[in-house]
């Protein structure tokens, strides 16, 4: 059902139930599209999807509201230099949030409005937080040489930040957060 291609990622529910996804079909700019059904699901209804906005790559849309998604994007703020920036979606349009902050994997708490995002530092990641789309990033929790973080995400009461951390020696755990960066639980497999 919908576009076919080289690429369909980063599915996610937006608030209304819809599940919005990215696509890249290799013959037009990728694009954000929504699922949607005529009819009962249980009974067979058809699914379409319908294509809500043009993306420049297959990154994830974090639903900020039933509007508006939260993104990523890469940009050349050269020939030889390589940025990501974080964009706000509303239909067709779209608007640059930030420039040259190297922020990508977003996620936002729909009630808040607030924002979690990676930064790209020299050598590692960090985690930061936009208490709303124009806000300015602050830091939540730094990473070093021997620590990445990576693929925020928002808990539902917007208490909670989960994220993956990657440390020195290949160990990936799965870390609870308070909004403060203060680690509340942790989840690692065992050695």
């Amino acid at each position: 059902p919908g576009p076919t291609g080289w690429n369909v990622a980063s599915p996610r529910f937006g608030l209304d139930d819809r599940v919005r996804f990215v696509s890249d079909d290799a013959r037009r700019m990728p694009g954000l599209y929504e699922l949607s059904h005529d009819g009962d699901a249980r009974a067979g209804a058809r699914l379409t999807a319908r294509r809500l906005a043009r993306r420049n790559s297959v990154d994830a849309n974090a639903p900020l509201d039933s509007l508006r998604t939260i993104y990523a994007e890469f940009d050349r703020t050269d020939p030889y230099t390589l940025r990501s920036d974080l964009y706000l979606g509303e239909g067709r349009a779209r608007r640059r949030l930030s420039v040259g902050e190297r922020l990508s994997a977003p996620d936002a708490h729909p009630g808040s409005g607030r924002i979690v995002a990676v930064r790209t530092e020299p050598g590692t990641t960090d985690l930061v937080m936009l208490d709303d789309p124009d806000g300015v990033p602050r830091t939540v929790v730094r990473g070093t040489l021997d620590r990445n973080w990576s693929d925020p995400r928002w808990s539902r009461d917007g208490r909670w930040i989960v994220a993956s951390r990657w440390e020195r020696g290949g160990r990936t755990s799965i870390v609870v957060l308070d909004t403060m960066g203060r680690e509340r639980q942790r989840f690692a497999p065992d050695a």
